[in-house]
């Protein structure tokens, strides 16, 4: 995950706006695999899906209101050999954890101003 941000981030530092390669990412709620969902976003989600047996992602972008790069994210939840979760609820996941994600920076902008600079923030699954 790490390295895919890193990716989207390179891109939006060194490809010129309008031609990079996250302007090639579909935008939520409107094309491709992501036209049904993150609908609520008001269209400041592009990313790309991916989904295999027992494991999904969601990689892209949280843009302001007008559609410049604020934070790049990146999901991929891999369900246990001996576990079962469906596709539906891995995606219904990275849904909730993207939409908490751009609620909290909207708070926060509300709250403290415009967001300079984001570090790395590492998450990962709870043990047990």
């Amino acid at each position: 995950t790490r390295g895919l941000v890193d990716l989207l981030a390179t891109a939006h530092r060194t490809q010129p706006r309008g031609s990079s390669m996250i302007d090639a990412l579909p935008i939520a709620g409107t094309e491709g695999t992501l036209s049904g969902r993150l609908r609520r976003s008001g269209k400041r989600v592009r990313a790309k899906t991916g989904t295999m047996a027992g494991v999904s992602g969601l990689t892209g972008v949280i843009t302001s209101d007008a559609g410049e790069p604020k934070v790049a994210f990146s999901i991929i939840i891999n369900v246990r050999d001996t576990a079962t979760m469906f596709a539906e609820s891995r995606r219904a996941i990275e849904d909730q954890i993207v939409m908490a994600v751009l609620e909290h920076i909207d708070n926060w902008v509300a709250v403290s101003g415009p967001i300079v600079d984001l570090e790395p923030l590492e998450v990962s699954a709870a043990p047990g």
